[in-house]
């Protein structure tokens, strides 16, 4: 019998991992330190674009990259390692895997931090494809195309 799917693309933040809060507080402390007047829970309904996109949102504009630089560095050297799994993320992954479902990552996280956090997870083995804003070919979401023909070794037409 056939599988009704070949294949599924998974989000990171708020699909598999709930990262939301984590995201903020690294966010927070980075604007925060340079001078800019928000918080957690303000932060937190403007996630999803890269970092450089909500320091623009709230009056940066010279430092906005330079602040994402330095949100990505915190992030990854003191918020990333806690990220929690979606209540019942492994399972599926399990059992879609046990099916024969390729399982692919389409994020807006640079691509060596969907590694980094599929790794932490104990995911990374699961995943045949993942795809960052960074990655050549790819276009950050919600573009339409998460990558072109020109991203070798993507497993997905």
């Amino acid at each position: 019998m056939a599988r009704a799917v070949d294949a599924v693309l998974f989000d990171l933040d708020g699909t598999l991992v709930d990262s939301l809060d984590l995201i903020a507080q690294a966010m927070s402390r980075v604007l925060v330190e340079h001078g800019y007047d928000t918080d957690v829970e303000r932060l937190k309904p403007l996630i999803g674009p890269p970092m450089e996109v909500v320091a623009r949102q709230l009056g940066a504009s010279a430092d906005a990259p330079a602040l994402g630089e330095e949100y990505l560095r915190l992030y990854h050297d003191q918020y990333v390692r806690q990220t929690p799994e979606r209540a019942g993320a492994t399972a599926l992954i399990e059992r879609l895997v046990a099916s024969g479902v390729a399982l692919g990552i389409v994020t807006n996280k640079v691509e060596a931090s969907a590694h980094e956090l599929l790794r932490i997870e104990g995911w990374t083995a699961h995943f045949g494809a993942v795809v960052g804003r960074d990655t050549p070919g790819a276009s950050a979401k919600p573009a339409p195309e998460p990558h072109s023909a020109s991203s070798p070794g993507l497993p997905f037409p």
